[in-house]
């Protein structure tokens, strides 16, 4: 019986709680790199897919406006066929397409253009719209701006100021 008490092979009960608590630690530790891993990349896929829609916008608004004969903050009275760029309630930009007084509309965001404004103004005898858009699209904590300027190729005359919503006639 004393032989069967001398045995060695087996683990104390202090050897197993120790083992148990650095098991613990090591878990508690790749928990927390894990944790903090994905939701760095949730952050990172978030950051991305704003700056791209914002990007894809500012793209679409300067090969809109480029060759606009006329732009306008309000809607034109003498043209049957017209356009206009603006935000809705919904934080997504639109363009609309005002043929004969019926309205399509073009979604170019998803609900991420916090704010956006435009502002016409003359250099040298040129027109410029410069454009400034915020996205973000509610996890991140900064919104992504862009601001770029477009120079009106085909304007000679408009109403100088900032506006939120802008109307436009292409050739």
């Amino acid at each position: 019986m004393k032989a069967f008490l001398l045995n060695k092979k087996g683990f104390t009960l202090v050897e197993l709680m120790i083992a148990i608590a650095l098991l613990g630690i090591v878990m508690t530790l790749g928990y927390s790199y894990y944790y903090y891993g994905t939701r760095s990349f949730s952050v990172g896929e978030s950051q991305a897919t704003v700056q791209q829609e914002v990007r894809t916008a500012s793209r679409t608004i300067t090969s809109e406006i480029r060759n606009a004969t006329r732009v306008s903050s309000s809607e034109f009275d003498d043209e049957a066929l017209f356009y206009c760029i603006k935000r809705d309630g919904n934080n997504r930009l639109i363009i609309d397409t005002i043929d004969n007084g019926v309205t399509s509309s073009r979604q170019l965001t998803g609900n991420i253009i916090t704010n956006s404004g435009f502002e016409l103004k003359q250099e040298n005898n040129k027109y410029l719209l410069r454009f400034t858009l915020y996205g973000n699209d509610s996890t991140l904590t900064n919104d992504y701006s862009i601001v770029s300027e477009i120079l009106l190729n085909n304007v000679n005359n408009g109403n100088l100021g900032t506006w939120n919503t802008i109307y436009y006639t292409k050739p």
